[in-house]
C-alpha cells in the first residue's frame, strides 16, 4: 500500500480543529484533493497526517567567524558592504543578516562598524587610530595616521598634532 501525506483529513480532525485545507503531498508536491478523490484514496492508502506551520532551518553554512571573514573580504575589496551583500554571501535571510550584524557591531572588539540608518546603513571595517582630530562636516574617505588633523570634503591632511591637549 502506498504512503502518502495529508492534511486535514475530515475524519482526523480533533474537536476545535481550524485548519481549512485539504490537501495531499505526494514526494514534496502539494495539490488539493478533489472530495471524491479522497474517499479513493482513503480506501487504497495508509493516510498519515502532517503537522503544518512555519519550518525553521538551522543549518548554517558558516561559522559566526566565517561569516564575519568573508564580509571582511568584501569590505576590504569595496569599502563597505551592504546588508544584502552580508545575507547574501552567508546564505542568510535578511532578518537573521540584520540581527547577526547588530549583534556583532554591539562588541566592543568588533571589526566591524556601521555608517547610516535604516535602508540607508552600510558595514565598514572599524579603523584603530590615536590623536586624530577629524573637522566637523568633513568626510573621511581613507585611513588617516596618528596624531593627525584633518578637514574638507574629502578630509585632507591639515597639520600634525603636538601634545596639544592640556592636561
Amino acid at each position: 500500500m502506498a504512503k502518502y501525506k495529508l492534511q486535514e483529513l475530515p475524519d482526523m480532525q480533533e474537536e476545535g480543529d481550524k485548519m481549512l485545507y485539504r490537501k495531499v503531498g505526494v514526494k514534496n508536491v502539494n495539490f488539493k484533493v478533489d472530495p471524491e478523490m479522497l474517499q479513493q484514496l482513503r480506501r487504497e492508502t495508509d493516510l498519515e497526517r502532517e503537522m503544518g506551520g512555519v519550518k525553521v532551518i538551522k543549518k548554517q553554512l558558516f561559522s559566526k567567524e566565517e561569516r564575519i571573514a568573508r564580509a571582511l573580504e568584501v569590505i576590504e575589496r569595496d569599502g563597505y558592504i551592504t546588508l544584502t551583500d552580508y545575507a547574501n554571501i552567508n546564505n542568510l535571510c535578511r532578518t537573521a543578516a540584520s540581527k547577526e550584524l547588530k549583534d556583532i557591531t554591539d562588541e566592543a572588539n568588533s571589526p566591524i562598524d556601521w555608517r547610516g540608518n535604516g535602508s540607508h546603513k552600510v558595514w565598514i571595517k572599524k579603523r584603530k587610530c590615536n590623536n586624530v582630530v577629524v573637522a566637523a562636516g568633513a568626510v573621511v574617505t581613507k585611513d588617516i595616521p596618528d596624531n593627525t588633523l584633518v578637514g574638507g570634503v574629502p578630509a585632507k591632511f591639515i597639520r600634525t598634532l603636538e601634545n596639544d591637549i592640556e592636561e
